[in-house]
């Protein structure tokens, strides 16, 4: 019985993961940059709906934490309250990146 009861929630778990990736290629995933203008790169609040720009990915490739500044548009209030507020992984990530931008 219980192998019946793993082999059910198995599929169960297959047909919801299936179900769900074909509702995130139908929606394109909208991402907003927080982080601090970068010239010639991006901007601050800058929206992507299809992936991002090629300089963008070549300047992550080179900063990481960049990559962390580029996050789900429906986080965006909560990014912005925790920069504004100096607190929080997104405030670090975005000093991170403003700092860098000094030594250049």
């Amino acid at each position: 019985m219980t192998a019946k009861k793993n082999t059910t929630t198995e599929s169960k778990t297959l047909e919801e993961s299936t179900s769900n990736e074909k509702v995130s290629k139908k929606q394109p995933k909208q991402v907003v940059y927080v982080g601090p203008t970068i010239p010639g790169v991006i901007k601050t609040n800058t929206i992507f709906n299809n992936g991002i720009d090629e300089r963008v990915a070549e300047r992550i490739m080179i900063q990481p934490e960049l990559g962390g500044l580029l996050i789900d548009i429906n986080n965006l209030s909560d990014a912005q309250r925790q920069i504004a507020l100096k607190k929080g992984a997104y405030y670090s990530l975005y000093s991170k990146v403003k700092n860098s931008l000094k030594e250049e």
